[in-house]
């Protein structure tokens, strides 16, 4: 669980580099969730990604401990969400640079 809770957060911080990309890009409407922009626009983005989803991370691996089958489904729904992102912004960011 541990490795699985390590990628999403690598995945985590790769979304936030390629969205802070691509809205610097072409500018925040490239932002299809409108928490992301009003994160994005307060400058919040950085310290949600970074210290918001690691605490969560951190409180999934926590929770292993007493509820196996909870923390599983929540870190693979977590891996899941986070490695379609990053596929996601792997196509996006192929078709701008071929």
């Amino acid at each position: 669980m541990k490795a699985r809770l390590a990628i999403t957060y690598i995945f985590n911080l790769i979304d936030l580099i390629a969205t802070m990309y691509l809205v610097s890009l072409f500018g925040l409407s490239v932002e299809g969730n409108p928490i992301g922009r009003w994160l994005i626009r307060t400058n919040l983005v950085c310290p949600f990604k970074i210290i918001v989803m690691g605490g969560l991370l951190l409180t999934i691996n926590l929770l292993a401990k007493k509820s196996t089958r909870t923390a599983n489904i929540c870190s693979w729904l977590l891996l899941i969400t986070f490695s379609v992102l990053t596929l996601y912004h792997v196509i996006i960011l192929s078709k701008i640079f071929l």
